[in-house]
């Protein structure tokens, strides 16, 4: 399974030399399709996420390692017939819809009425991405003493770290550039005793104040991790965390 392969150090696809070689479709729809039939051959699970749009993907990467399960994107009002087939090939069960009925429409759950649904939704980002990582502690087993979190209006910080939060269990949520973190987020941090939140980004991606609303949450440490651009806050993601790959 992918995610033990992940877990153990044996990395899909990597063998010491690796070969480099181009996944790719016409557009992201049919990219995801590749992937997926790159990767599996069958899958329990599918993680299906809007693609339009980054936010509940990128939160979906660890619960889909977790999970074993491709994921694949639509867009929010209709469903292409390729990723129906799609889904029937991998011999899915379960489908796990992202987000709700305006990342992803009720007409596009009706589509699917052959396997079992789970949305994982709020009524914001926010709430939808601690939504994502409470199914994830449900699947593992597992409170990650982890927490990753991200600027949650645009997409690097959170791809950059994605493999990574996936490889740790560690589940992506999302913050605004200033204020503080909404209540759902503040309620999620609370519940369990975390020992990390690491917030991905300078101040001037997500500010100090935002930092201090996440320290008065019950998690014992709170810390940065950035560089001067997206650019090198990547680099500092990989010199802190690349060991494990």
């Amino acid at each position: 399974m992918l995610y033990n392969a992940i877990n153990t150090g044996a990395v899909y696809g990597y063998s010491g030399n690796p070969d480099i070689y181009r996944l790719g479709g016409n557009n992201r729809y049919d990219t995801a399709i590749a992937i997926a039939e790159d990767g599996w051959e069958y899958a329990d699970s599918v993680v299906l996420a809007n693609g339009d749009d980054f936010a509940d993907a990128l939160a979906g990467v660890p619960l889909a390692v977790a999970l074993d399960a491709p994921i694949l994107v639509t867009r929010s009002d209709r469903i292409d017939n390729e990723i129906l087939e799609t889904i029937e090939k991998l011999n899915a069960g379960t489908i796990y819809i992202l987000g709700g009925p305006g990342a992803i429409s009720t007409e596009v759950e009706r589509q699917l009425n052959n396997y079992e649904i789970i949305r994982l939704a709020g009524d914001t980002r926010f709430e939808t991405s601690v939504r994502i990582a409470e199914e994830l502690a449900r699947v593992t087993g597992i409170e990650s003493q982890y927490v990753f979190v991200a600027y949650a209006h645009n997409y690097p910080d959170a791809l950059a770290i994605s493999s990574i939060a996936a490889c740790m269990g560690a589940p992506i949520i999302y913050a605004p550039k200033n204020g503080s973190i909404d209540v759902t987020t503040a309620n999620f941090l609370q519940s369990a005793h975390r020992e990390k939140a690491v917030i991905l980004g300078g101040p001037s991606v997500i500010s100090n104040s935002v930092l201090n609303s996440i320290k008065s949450t019950n998690v014992n440490n709170v810390s940065r991790l950035y560089g001067d651009n997206r650019y090198e806050t990547c680099v500092k993601i990989y010199e802190e965390y690349g060991f494990m790959f």
